[in-house]
């Protein structure tokens, strides 16, 4: 095993363990959160804000995973029709566009964050960086996961 499998291999396994663990926050917030308002009367003030930031970065880490899984938009059908050559150009293609839109994400998102970085949020008073930070954190991730499969895919066609 390489040293880039080997990195692939932690960084989905990290992955997986972190998406499932925001997965398991936001079902026992929202039922914490049920049990209060409906039972006790009573509501969290805080229960909204952390669900919907936890659901924020799963989405964003859980994209990575998708684009290393292949889970993204593409037209497959047609494609695998296609003489083999062809097909590995346009994965290539694919996997260019993937990392555009991914280096764009993160150099848009390092932006974002800055611009948020003295802003709190309304019920955590959190610094509003850290939902937002979701945006480059997943894009460097969609662009790692696209340049692993881009580098592949090229060691195939050889």
């Amino acid at each position: 095993m390489g040293i880039v499998d080997r990195f692939d291999h932690i960084l989905t396994k990290f992955l997986m363990v972190t998406s499932s663990s925001l997965l398991l926050i936001i079902t026992l917030v929202m039922f914490i959160e049920v049990v209060g308002r409906y039972v006790f009367l009573h509501s969290l003030p805080w229960a909204g804000e952390l669900m919907r930031y936890s659901a924020v970065w799963l989405v964003f880490l859980a994209g990575g995973l998708g684009v290393k899984r292949g889970a993204h938009i593409s037209v497959k059908v047609i494609t695998k029709r296609f003489p083999r050559d062809l097909q590995r150009s346009l994965a290539l293609f694919e996997y260019s566009m993937i990392g555009l839109f991914s280096a764009i994400m993160l150099w848009q998102g390092i932006k974002l964050v800055g611009l948020t970085a003295h802003q709190l949020s309304p019920s955590m008073h959190i610094s509003m960086a850290i939902p937002y930070a979701a945006v480059p954190v997943g894009g460097l991730i969609m662009l790692i996961y696209g340049i692993i499969l881009s580098s592949q895919t090229m060691i195939k066609s050889r």
